[in-house]
């Protein structure tokens, strides 16, 4: 009697074939995109890293270390149901950048330090440093490269 090998696949060809179509590199991008307009990424950039009459407010940096953790388990759950379920990927990380973008613009609400001087209190009739029009945090947004 014949002795042979018998392959059972259990799930191997699938997983493979889904880590294949991962070989499409995306991006995640989250922040004051292009589109949004040279004067809203100046507006951004000066607030965010400073100015010599702005002090720096980080909103994103400051908004990404505070939940990196967090981050990095949903991108990871992003990649492992990709991996193993077939999941829309792309899909996932447009929902992750979704959430932080959304964590940004809380984040810009919240933050209240350093205080707006007051010639830029009386001229904005309040003292919520990264909100003035609302333009700024419209301007937040997430893209998949």
């Amino acid at each position: 009697m014949a002795q042979g090998v018998i392959d059972i696949d259990r799930g191997y060809a699938r997983i493979m074939a889904n880590f294949a179509a991962l070989n499409d590199p995306k991006r995640l991008t989250v922040g004051v995109h292009q589109d949004a307009g040279a004067e809203m990424v100046l507006i951004a950039l000066s607030n965010e890293f400073g100015t010599s009459t702005i002090p720096a407010r980080s909103f994103i940096r400051a908004t990404i270390a505070r939940n990196k953790r967090r981050y990095l388990d949903a991108l990871s759950k992003a990649v492992m149901g990709a991996v193993i379920d077939g999941d829309d990927y792309e899909g996932a990380l447009q929902d992750l950048g979704e959430g932080v973008a959304q964590d940004i613009r809380d984040w810009m609400v919240a933050l209240d330090t350093p205080p707006n001087a007051p010639s830029t209190i009386a001229q904005k009739g309040e003292d919520n440093p990264l909100v003035d029009s609302g333009a700024l945090q419209d301007a937040i947004s997430a893209e998949v490269r």
